[in-house]
């Protein structure tokens, strides 16, 4: 069952990594993860305590729909559509090994593609305003799972280089219990190892 309490405790995990304090700040290509929005970069950040573990993902629209435009015809529409149901497919896009017992309890996908109207508006008016950073949408996916044996978690195979092939290259931070490290995947390397 999903507890609240531990998810907070994961996230405040997770955004720890984000701070100067944290694994980014050790690393020296942390400005290179944090620096402007790059077409087939993406990034994972994983955090496992307990029985729980919280994935968040940060990706350019680029490369999971193809587009970064607020969705102006049905062809449009149908990508962003397409697109979100594989990302909310946490089962598809992330293999734990069997042993671990890794099921999703929860799963969030924010971007600004896939709000109403309001944003084919909002759309109008950055054309107003080149270069606006506005112009570059993100896609953020936070996913969380329930492990029945989270000693079993040595590996996560990420499968979004399949799912989304405009994705080239994945830079990761994890904590996995004491273990901590950052990683760069790719097509050519989608697991990783902890």
């Amino acid at each position: 069952m999903y507890r609240a309490t531990s998810a907070l405790t994961l996230s405040a995990l997770v955004a720890s990594l984000l701070t100067p304090n944290g694994l980014y700040a050790a690393d020296e290509h942390a400005h290179r993860q944090h620096a402007a929005h790059v077409h087939g970069i993406a990034t994972l950040t994983l955090a496992a305590g307990d029985h729980e573990v919280q994935v968040m993902l940060s990706s350019p629209a680029a490369n999971i729909v193809g587009f970064e435009h607020p969705p102006a015809s049905e062809s449009d529409r149908r990508a962003v559509a397409e697109a979100k149901a594989k990302l909310e497919d946490a089962q598809r896009l992330f293999v734990f090994p069997p042993a671990a017992g890794c099921q999703t309890v929860h799963s969030e996908i924010q971007s600004e593609l896939f709000a109403s109207a309001h944003a084919a508006h909002a759309h109008e008016a950055e054309h107003e305003h080149e270069g606006h950073p506005a112009q570059h949408a993100d896609i953020v996916a936070e996913y969380h799972f329930e492990c029945a044996t989270p000693g079993k978690l040595e590996r996560l195979q990420v499968q979004l280089f399949e799912v989304f092939p405009a994705t080239e290259h994945l830079e990761v931070e994890y904590v996995i219990g004491d273990k901590q490290g950052a990683a760069e995947l790719g097509h050519a390397h989608p697991i990783l190892t902890f």
